[in-house]
């Protein structure tokens, strides 16, 4: 899997969610060490892996969402945040 530095300069949305999600596990980490959790090896790549088998349950959700998304002719999307 690439480093976030390795992903496209042209791919900006994806190195922004990489950045996020990265952020998001070590601030997770953080608090479960200064609580002393009783959840026995919790790291940084437990909690990575735990995203990436999440996103496999969803991939056959997201690959016949695109399938219709790149059937149309036409598409729209905006900047709103949801």
């Amino acid at each position: 899997m690439p480093t976030y530095e390795e992903l496209p300069a042209q791919n900006f949305a994806l190195k922004k969610q990489v950045k996020y999600l990265g952020n998001q596990t070590e601030k997770a980490e953080k608090k479960y060490e200064q609580a002393q959790s009783e959840i026995k090896n919790l790291t940084l790549q437990n909690m990575a892996n735990w995203m990436i088998k999440g996103a496999n349950l969803l991939k056959p959700i997201y690959e016949e969402m695109r399938k219709g998304l790149v059937s149309k002719h036409f598409i729209h999307a905006d900047e709103t945040p949801a």
